[in-house]
């Protein structure tokens, strides 16, 4: 199973989105099996997987009851980190953005990964208020900044990953800015998520 689900893991990442449907139909299978754990520990690799393959095939309720069902498998030092992000993911891909931008005000991530998620989904909801003109855009652009500035200090971070997790924060700051993006030229950095957010972005523009 492991083989077949990093199979579809890697076809997703290369933006073949239709994979993300062949994952869930795996989980079930081992859900069937009574696979899903380790140990009576459930993998947060596999659990974030779970989730972001769920929300790409547009299973959002599918995301939730799995948080609900799971979560409690999670080790408990990292628990809360998994679940709040989750949750405020699933919000913003609903378009409750009021709902997620409130998870993520009364949630601070002790680790640097779960960070930098956080800073993404408060940076796609705060793009949303600068086009409704109900946030200043030089505001905005500090914010990115902000985030840039965190991923390119972090010392845990080695240069091909920070590489990769920029690409977010210098995509947005070209959009924010008016600059001509060629979204294609990040297809294999940007995560699936992250590059069809930006394919409706600059269409809703063009």
């Amino acid at each position: 199973f492991n083989h077949l689900l990093n199979y579809c893991a890697d076809k997703v990442n290369n933006n073949e989105l239709e994979y993300a449907i062949t994952y869930l139909k795996l989980i079930d299978k081992l859900n069937n099996e009574n696979l899903m754990l380790e140990q009576g520990i459930f993998d947060p690799i596999f659990f974030k997987n779970c989730i972001t393959m769920s929300i790409l095939a547009k299973e959002v309720g599918k995301a939730e009851a799995f948080i609900n069902t799971w979560s409690r498998y999670l080790k408990a030092n990292i628990r809360e980190d998994i679940v709040q992000i989750t949750r405020a993911i699933i919000e913003f891909e609903r378009g409750n953005w009021k709902k997620s931008e409130k998870i993520l005000e009364n949630y601070i991530p002790y680790d640097y990964y779960y960070k930098v998620l956080h800073d993404k989904i408060s940076l796609k909801i705060l793009y949303v208020h600068v086009k409704s003109k109900n946030f200043k855009k030089e505001n905005f652009i500090g914010k990115i900044h902000s985030a840039k500035k965190y991923i390119s200090t972090k010392k845990e971070l080695t240069k091909e990953k920070k590489r990769k997790l920029l690409a977010f924060p210098n995509v947005l700051l070209n959009l924010c800015q008016g600059r001509t993006v060629e979204l294609h030229e990040y297809k294999r950095i940007l995560s699936p998520s992250d590059y069809t957010w930006f394919q409706k972005q600059i269409s809703e523009e063009s």
